[in-house]
């Protein structure tokens, strides 16, 4: 149920969730949400707020988050055949955006326009795009008010191409047919990256956050996308955000070790069935007492089992 509709059952104590006034309607505890962050949408609180990545991982209380559920990316990538190296454009570089504004200054952009105009002219490369050119803060988020690059910026249709916003599949198409998936800083936790492992393009994850004294230590990092931190080269290239050698080092490398099909640790289809598996059977019963008892005792919101 969407965080939405469980919130107007909740609420709706007389004719849809199970209550003193209404006791043949579900319990609360029965019911499930989906929410794509790391915050809980459920009144019983994360337990219930099934989550598409572990953000346990990245908690140091890892008993207040989601329940991860995931997903498999396998149907889709499999309907897309990997495209052959010599099929595809030599120093093709997909720039992962959606929104022309997620390349103007502000904390998330990973890499300032100059960065892209210096690795087309030192590594031969060209950029493409599929991306709105809106500042509209309900579909991309921020202000109106962001200094958007130019295309001029980039250094031209010579560094760079836009195709504007594509359909899944011609989007799925171009990232396969590109030697590389860069990262801009945003979106987080966009299933692309996986998507691109999978049909044989690496990605290059910017690191937006990290500990200045111990800048190796992955477990400070906040990447764009965290659930791929952890992996390393061929696949996964972690670079510094505003780190313009470690970017063109990146891109290079890349570059000269193509890599196959490959579907992250967590998202084949058995992966996603047993952590399915492993929600269905848990005693969410008595998880919901232990829940109502320590309300209880802290004069909490409480619920009908």
């Amino acid at each position: 149920m969407s965080d939405e509709h469980v919130y107007e059952c909740w609420n709706d104590q007389k004719n849809c969730v199970k209550s003193p006034e209404n006791p043949l309607g579900p319990p609360i505890w029965k019911i499930f949400t989906f929410h794509f962050w790391t915050t809980a949408h459920h009144p019983l609180g994360h337990p219930w707020t099934l989550a598409p990545e572990d953000y346990s991982l990245y908690r140091e209380d890892r008993r207040n988050a989601n329940t991860y559920l995931g997903y498999s990316v396998e149907p889709s990538c499999n309907s897309q055949p990997v495209v052959p190296q010599n099929e595809r454009a030599r120093g093709s570089v997909y720039a992962m955006t959606k929104c022309v504004s997620y390349f103007a200054p502000q904390p998330e952009r990973a890499w300032p326009p100059s960065f892209y105009r210096n690795a087309a002219q030192r590594l031969g490369v060209h950029f493409t795009i599929g991306a709105m050119n809106v500042s509209d803060p309900q579909r991309c988020g921020g202000s109106k008010e962001l200094d958007i690059p130019q295309l001029d910026d980039f250094g031209g249709d010579d560094v760079m191409t836009n195709l504007g916003l594509l359909d899944r599949p011609d989007f799925v198409r171009k990232v396969a047919e590109s030697n590389v998936l860069l990262g801009v800083g945003r979106p987080y936790i966009s299933p692309t990256p996986y998507q691109a492992l999978c049909v044989g393009v690496p990605f290059i994850n910017p690191i937006l956050e990290w500990d200045s004294s111990r800048p190796e230590y992955r477990g400070a990092w906040n990447t764009q996308h965290n659930g791929l931190r952890d992996l390393d080269p061929p696949y996964v290239y972690n670079v510094f955000k505003d780190d313009e050698e470690g970017l063109l080092n990146a891109i290079s490398q890349a570059m000269r070790h193509p890599i196959s099909r490959f579907i992250p640790p967590g998202l084949s289809l058995k992966d996603a069935a047993d952590r399915l598996n492993t929600i269905l059977r848990r005693n969410w019963m008595r998880a919901a007492e232990k829940l109502l008892e320590e309300r209880i005792r802290n004069e909490g919101e409480i619920f009908t089992l």
